[in-house]
């Protein structure tokens, strides 16, 4: 079992030479525990590096299950489940075959609830493919 189709990876640029303005203003009525209460009532204008997004669409990538780990979060409610999911996302599934170690992306998806009466890797999979960059991926 895995997910097949197109997987979009997005990278996060920061510049090192190109800044934002941005602005805060501090309101009047700042609390005297407020960290920011010496500035109450004024503006300030902060710099920060921009970021570029950059894509890259991999029309026929392959993702699968690396690992699962499954356990109770309380011992009081012994029917509720969670599981914390490994996966990766390579290239194509001939790439996968060819190296396993040569993934574009992993990630972890961490407590999410499961049905331990119903087959767990398919619901890990649904998990993973509701995912936001996962979502254009189907069963294989």
């Amino acid at each position: 079992m895995a997910l097949v189709g197109t997987y979009i990876h997005k990278e996060f640029k920061t510049s090192e030479t190109e800044f934002e303005d941005y602005k805060i203003e501090y309101p009047d009525d700042l609390i005297e525990t407020d960290p920011d209460y010496n500035k109450r009532g004024t503006t300030e204008i902060l710099k920060q590096p921009k970021e570029e997004v950059i894509e890259t669409i991999y029309d026929n990538s392959y993702s699968y299950i690396k690992a699962i780990s499954i356990w109770q979060p309380n011992i009081e409610t012994l029917d509720k489940f969670l599981v914390n999911i490994t996966y990766q996302v390579f290239e194509s599934k001939e790439k996968r075959n060819t190296n396993t170690e040569n993934y574009i992306y992993e990630n972890a998806l961490i407590s999410n609830p499961i049905d331990i009466s119903k087959d767990i890797m398919t619901q890990c999979y649904e998990i993973i493919s509701q995912s936001h960059s996962m979502n254009k991926l189907n069963k294989d």
